[in-house]
């Protein structure tokens, strides 16, 4: 038994348009342009195909129920909700020595000689670096060189 459904991606089609043109209408608009709609001989025959396919997984609520509460609840709303801003952020990729990176590594190979649960965050602030370079970036650097280095042993001692 069906609970919920995708509808085919021609009656999504559809049901994307109605609701593109209608998005700015008052309830009852919707409801009598909707009932207009789902009349019309091409929506008919897809509704048609949609229901035959529901009715041999048993889906027991009526389609037009389900599209109209779709339209208004979902795809309306979709279309009204601001589009997300695309500010343009400079991201600034600060590219590490490569002797820092090595440090790193040698850092956290010794801690976990010492202590294999130990935490970055926990180890990072003894950690001695060139104080010129950005602390989030070498700590990014610490924490991503700690995550790989730890599954590289995880992942040995299970094929082992």
């Amino acid at each position: 038994m069906i609970h919920r459904f995708k509808c085919s991606s021609e009656l999504n089609t559809k049901i994307m348009e109605f609701s593109d043109i209608h998005k700015f209408d008052d309830k009852d608009t919707l409801i009598e342009k909707f009932s207009s709609w789902i009349e019309t001989e091409e929506m008919k025959t897809i509704l048609e195909k949609e229901e035959n396919f529901l009715q041999r997984f048993d889906y027991e609520t009526p389609i037009n129920v389900k599209i109209f509460k779709s339209i208004k609840y979902y795809y309306i709303k979709k279309f009204l909700k601001p589009e997300p801003k695309k500010e343009a952020r400079e991201r600034v990729v600060q590219r590490l020595p490569k002797e820092l990176k090595e440090s790193i590594q040698k850092d956290l190979e010794e801690h976990f000689k010492l202590n294999p649960g130990f935490r970055p965050a926990s180890t990072f602030k003894d950690f001695d670096y060139d104080r010129n370079i950005s602390e989030s970036a070498v700590k990014k650097c610490y924490n991503n060189q700690y995550y790989q280095i730890k599954h590289k042993k995880y992942d040995a001692t299970v094929n082992a």
